[in-house]
């Protein structure tokens, strides 16, 4: 695959995410995006959201 074919890829799957995010919250489908042991950190949690299940709540 070339380059031009990898960004087009990967700005789909970003604008789809965006999607289950933005218009309406979608978690069944923002869950897929999502690995299983993600790390977040964000100013309205204390300390560190681990793993999809905690990233998708928080």
């Amino acid at each position: 695959m070339d380059d031009i074919a990898w960004i087009r890829e990967i700005e789909t799957m970003v604008r789809e995410m965006n999607r289950c995010w933005t218009a309406g919250w979608h978690e069944e489908q923002f869950r897929q995006y999502i690995h299983p042991d993600a790390v977040a950190i964000v100013p309205a949690t204390p300390g560190r959201l681990e793993g999809r299940d905690a990233y998708v709540a928080g």
